[in-house]
């Protein structure tokens, strides 16, 4: 291997240090060919540049598990096949103890956060003998299939960004945004009900609708029986219509609540976030055992550099059945759409949405949401955002968008008990949408044992039919292995 590099197709800056028989390794700003370079973790001139890294396929679950010993970036591929076909990973991070987690991953580019430099891959020229090639297929097969999936229309014409609930009547309640585009001054908040484990849904009616853009909605019920809707209004559209956050024009968030199962809603009361400038609701909120509401929020992060301004992850609790909500704590920073779900421990699980490269990683509470632990990595970039709930037998299941292309649509991951999972193991539920404008799946335990997920879709290549819309999928997932 010494000589001409034999991975041309890896094209990066300061691509080098190729080195040869075992222990073969690719380190960034490697000095001369042929010697992998020392890379310290934490060397302020390689300081969020990071490595790219080609291990062989048999090797490939530990070689991605581990950091050299002596502190490089660069992970040693002990094979004697050389480098393997098909993975590369690129870290910008500067926390040496997340390249010891990170886990496997499947696709060809995973790029972690505060990454300057990105690598493009391109398959150039094979250099693998057959039987290599048999065992990188083998190795690297696809995830687990779910068989049968009946998939049906919720809503058309609309649909956007979904959070499905179980209510305490047996109702499926499902929000979403109606009324234009994904970005739209006319954005605003419907919802739909299924009373038969969603084979029939009803019209949609709407539950906010003002003169600005209602969006991003969050879903829950308190204890009372009282549904709650928690979302994110803007005004930051210009004359035409072109949305611009850039405009110097009002954003808020707001609440609204139904006492009589959605059928008239309260008028929209704020939600004060004076203190982190601006607040966006997500996902299903949490209704604990002594009574509280946790919702997740995403908003600025007043603490933050200019150079690291961005979102942080925020959990919101009430008291009250969802009348009035305040700060509880900070996840992390530098993530925004978060999934939480309460364990069968009673820990608290999240899931959250990096700013960049837009991937999920996670992060637990083991005090009711008032503390987290830093967040780990779980999937590759362009995977978000997520939902989590507990099947029947107390595992973990996550749904997510997939939007890393050729194909889009939604993938599911089963997780232990203890909301440990294996990215290995995730299956396609669906992957005809027509554009990376899809995902937002929301799932639900039926009461067969089967589960639901409602997505959107700008489009569809098998139901061209719906446009855009709100799906759902019912499907029954493998048997624990």
């Amino acid at each position: 291997m010494l000589g001409e590099n034999p991975l041309p197709w890896v094209q990066g800056r300061g691509l080098g240090g190729w080195g040869e028989g075992t222990n073969a390794s690719i380190c960034e700003n490697a000095p001369y060919r042929g010697t992998p370079s020392p890379h310290p973790a934490l060397s302020p001139e390689y300081r969020g540049e990071g490595s790219a890294r080609l291990c062989a396929a048999e090797q490939r679950a530990i070689a991605l598990k581990r950091l050299c010993a002596d502190g490089r970036r660069a992970t040693e591929c002990p094979s004697s096949v050389g480098c393997a076909l098909a993975h590369v990973e690129f870290f910008g991070s500067d926390d040496a103890s997340a390249f010891a987690k990170a886990p496997p991953y499947e696709s060809t580019l995973a790029v972690y956060p505060n990454a300057l430099v990105s690598f493009r891959v391109m398959i150039h020229r094979l250099y693998f003998p057959l039987p290599v090639l048999l065992l990188l297929t083998a190795t690297f097969a696809s995830p687990p299939s779910i068989d049968h999936i009946d998939r049906s229309l919720v809503a058309s014409g609309q649909g956007y960004f979904p959070v499905a609930l179980r209510l305490k009547n047996g109702r499926i309640a499902v929000i979403m945004r109606g009324g234009g585009p994904h970005l739209s001054i006319n954005g605003r908040l419907d919802i739909v009900f299924s009373d038969d484990d969603g084979k029939t849904w009803s019209k949609p009616t709407v539950v906010v609708d003002s003169p600005l853009d209602d969006r991003n909605p969050a879903l829950g019920q308190a204890v009372d029986g009282t549904i709650v809707v928690g979302f994110w209004r803007t005004a930051r559209y210009d004359d035409q219509g072109r949305y611009n956050p850039s405009l110097d024009k009002p954003v808020s968030t707001w609440t609204t609540r139904s006492a009589d199962g959605g059928k008239t809603w309260s008028n929209p009361a704020p939600l004060d976030v004076a203190d982190i400038s601006w607040a966006s609701p997500y996902g299903r909120m949490l209704a604990l055992p002594d009574g509280a509401m946790l919702m997740s929020v995403y908003g600025g992060n007043p603490g933050a550099s200019a150079k690291d301004k961005g979102a942080a992850a925020y959990v919101y609790r009430s008291t009250d059945n969802g009348k009035t909500w305040k700060r509880f704590s900070q996840i992390a920073a530098g993530y925004n759409e978060t999934a939480l779900l309460r364990l069968e421990s009673g820990d608290l699980l999240a899931a959250l949405r990096s700013d960049t490269p837009q991937n999920l990683w996670l992060a637990r509470s083991t005090d009711g949401g008032q503390t987290w632990s830093k967040p780990t990595p779980l999937t590759p970039a362009n995977v978000h955002p997520a939902d989590m709930i507990l099947l029947a037998d107390h595992r973990v299941l996550l749904t997510c968008g997939d939007r890393i292309g050729p194909t889009y649509g939604v993938r599911a991951l089963v997780g232990s008990k203890d909301g440990t999972f294996d990215w290995n193991d995730n299956a396609v539920l669906t992957a005809d949408a027509t554009s990376r404008d899809c995902g937002y799946p929301s799932s639900i335990l039926l009461r067969d044992g089967r589960v639901l997920t409602v997505y959107y879709k700008v489009g569809s290549k098998d139901k061209p039919q719906w446009g855009t819309h709100c799906g759902a999928m019912v499907y029954t997932l493998p048997p624990q292995r």
